[in-house]
């Protein structure tokens, strides 16, 4: 019976895997080794209870259906308090991780009894404890596809709307399957089994819905934004060449008035009148160009801000490969805001540099700027010198692009200097 019993214990580790699979890339070593050592004594735990209850009691389908529940409140109780992060991702996770293995136990349980009706309990829990962990196995791919696609997105972007809309829809789902028939079913007829199985594909469908119109959402804003500031870069080119033309017109008058004031000798006034046109040359930002619409849009709002904080401000073209105008336009956005923030707190001569080399595969962007030397960080995460509420979200949205586009990214400083380098 004992081994009976492991085996069935051993089919939660497919579960375990699924609730750390959207997590794995913010998981530190240290916590690797807690959440191993942590999940091993609960499945060992879960084993040795399971022997002792069975010696007291027979085991059924309401001992089954119970180690679910409280299995996974456990291994998803382990998880946050290890992590301390995320919380609703991991309740949400949590619940559709004992929703699937609620199905998978109760679909093969079903089949089980429907087939083989000469066989014992002992040696029935042996096959189905057998077919459960197959089709975990079998199918963990698909679900691990499913819950990483519907949660890792938005881990990042930190986006508390959408985890305060869709956070409890599967741990009701599944107590709802739970409570609809007495606890010593698992299911017991073809409809029970039918409205599991579509409890499930609901919540599916539902979830991933809505991730899908989330995205779609801030990607259309971030490319309203992205079209708002090459708006803004071409009105002012445009305003430019009217400059010149108006330039070209008067500078006519303004060879003759310089005449003048050198036929009267009046140096002092001559002079005067040059820092006047120096004066008025430099109140304008020059305009960039990359050999991208969308990032001189980028590069001229952030040139803008610089010259009003007296930051000064170089770059040269950038056009790197394979990555498109929304995900670059963010990377540049979120570095060169962060560096515009840490420049607002250098005293002396503060400066942004984006300097690019290279092109097509291997091509680096490097943003540098100047800063006070002090940094923030938390569990080896830079922060933002932000409000509360902003802190670390400007790194982990490029970091999430980075990845989505195998782009490198390194971020390192020195007392005075903060450099992020991306290699696409």
């Amino acid at each position: 019976m004992e081994v009976r019993l492991l085996i069935f214990t051993l089919g939660f580790v497919p579960g375990i895997l699924l609730r750390l699979a959207p997590f794995k890339k913010l998981i530190k070593k240290q916590q690797w080794i807690a959440i191993v050592i942590t999940q091993a004594i609960l499945l060992a735990f879960n084993w040795y209870g399971l022997c002792l209850i069975t010696k007291i009691i027979h085991m059924g389908d309401g001992i089954m259906k119970s180690d679910i529940f409280i299995f996974g409140i456990l291994a998803s109780t382990a998880n946050i308090l290890v992590l301390e992060k995320y919380i609703k991702e991991h309740i949400f996770v949590c619940g559709l991780v004992m929703l699937q293995d609620f199905i998978v136990v109760s679909v093969v349980t079903y089949l089980m009894k429907q087939m083989t009706d000469y066989l014992s309990y002992n040696d029935l829990l042996l096959l189905i404890s057998i077919y459960c962990v197959i089709i975990q196995i079998i199918f963990y791919w698909f679900f691990r596809k499913l819950i990483v696609d519907t949660v890792r997105p938005f881990l990042s972007l930190q986006d508390g709307d959408y985890w305060n809309g869709i956070w409890f829809i599967s741990i009701i789902m599944f107590i709802s399957c739970f409570v609809a028939l007495p606890i010593s079913d698992l299911v017991n007829n073809q409809h029970a089994l039918a409205t599991i199985l579509l409890q499930y594909i609901v919540i599916v469908v539902v979830c991933r819905t809505m991730a899908s119109s989330s995205l779609s959402i801030k990607r259309k804003l971030e490319l309203e934004k992205d079209l708002s500031l090459q708006q803004n870069h071409y009105l002012e080119l445009a305003n430019r060449i009217e400059d010149a033309r108006r330039i070209r017109h008067d500078f006519k008058h303004r060879i003759t008035t310089i005449h003048q004031y050198l036929n009267n000798k009046d140096y002092d006034g001559l002079k005067k009148y040059c820092n006047e046109l120096q004066s008025h040359n430099n109140a304008e930002v020059s305009i960039p160009y990359t050999g991208n619409p969308a990032v001189d849009g980028i590069m001229y709002h952030y040139a803008t801000i610089a010259k009003q904080n007296n930051i000064s401000f170089e770059y040269k073209k950038i056009n790197p490969p394979d990555i498109s105008d929304i995900d670059l336009c963010s990377l540049l956005g979120n570095a060169l805001d962060n560096a515009v923030t840490a420049c607002q707190n250098v005293k002396e001569n503060p400066f942004i540099q984006v300097i690019s080399n290279g092109e097509g595969a291997g091509m680096q962007v490097l943003i540098r700027n100047s800063f006070d030397g002090v940094v923030n960080k938390k569990d080896d995460k830079f922060l933002t010198r932000k409000t509360e509420g902003d802190h670390g979200i400007g790194i982990s949205s490029m970091q999430e692009i980075c990845d989505r586009n195998d782009v490198l990214m390194k971020i390192a400083h020195t007392d005075d200097t903060f450099d992020v380098l991306f290699v696409f």
